[in-house]
């Protein structure tokens, strides 16, 4: 295996096997990249990673970008818990967490939860950054492309 890793990026190109099969990995998506990729998907459901900040409001959970929180406007995903054994009590108190679940696109970006992890803040941010770094220098790139569409996008990782 260590001749494969090299200093070109060519294990970025190795594919899933059956030691490591595809539909067992979480891909890590940011908050805005995860709303783009479900736009884009549109009904079809994904697996994916994401750290951000989890509020709960009038009984339903959002999702926040762990560095822009605190901005009204900033992008959000609403969070489904239903698949969780045990679910997270409301809280008037945002935590951070890592979440990793399923993504799908309807009428708003939707993320159904399989695990919850929860973080202190210190420790979001600097898994967040660290993951980021790691995916934009060590995961194989995605291209977005929709034909025809209006809807903004760009390269992922």
């Amino acid at each position: 295996m260590s001749s494969i890793i090299n200093k070109t990026g060519s294990y970025r190109k190795i594919p899933f096997s059956e030691e490591t099969p595809e539909s067992g990995f979480f891909t890590y998506y940011t908050i805005e990249d995860l709303i783009l990729e479900g736009y884009r998907k549109k009904s079809q459901a994904f697996k994916c990673r994401t750290i951000g900040v989890l509020k709960s409001v009038n009984g339903r959970f959002y999702l926040n970008d762990v560095e822009k929180n605190a901005d009204v406007n900033s992008s959000k995903i609403v969070v489904s818990m239903s698949h969780l054994k045990t679910p997270v009590p409301n809280t008037v108190i945002p935590i951070t967490v890592q979440l990793f679940g399923t993504l799908q696109w309807m009428k708003e970006t939707i993320l159904f939860v399989k695990i919850i992890q929860v973080l202190s803040p210190t420790t979001a941010i600097k898994l967040q950054k660290t993951i980021n770094y790691i995916s934009k220098n060590h995961v194989a790139p995605i291209q977005l492309r929709v034909e025809g569409d209006s809807h903004p996008h760009k390269q992922l990782r």
